[in-house]
């Protein structure tokens, strides 16, 4: 039986969830940060979520960084980090929403 994966609605939770279980550890964050030899401000940011989704899309040294800590902190295998955030697209098909909008009416 496979367990789901844990998804977060953004880098604010994320970084939440993440302070959380460090602090469970009773790890510092100084001490993570000099076993990982990542920049203690980092992982701050990543903790407060200061980045945003789109960052954590376009920065593959964010998302190391992001995936190193993880598994320090043995949460790796919780969450798919390939697919952290739950998706904020719109599947058109299940919407109903037509894409001919765009025909001209002409009335004579």
């Amino acid at each position: 039986m496979s367990q789901e994966k844990k998804i977060f609605k953004n880098f604010f939770e994320l970084g939440t969830y993440l302070q959380k279980k460090r602090r469970e550890t009773g790890e510092r964050i100084d001490s993570i940060a000099s076993k990982l030899i990542i920049k203690k401000n980092i992982l701050k940011n990543i903790e407060n979520g200061s980045y945003s989704q789109s960052d954590f899309e376009k920065n593959s040294y964010l998302k190391g960084f992001l995936k190193t800590y993880m598994k320090e902190l043995g949460l790796i295998n919780e969450c798919d980090i390939e697919n952290l955030f739950i998706s904020n697209s719109i599947d058109i098909k299940k919407s109903r929403v037509s894409i001919d909008n765009n025909k001209e009416h002409r009335s004579k």
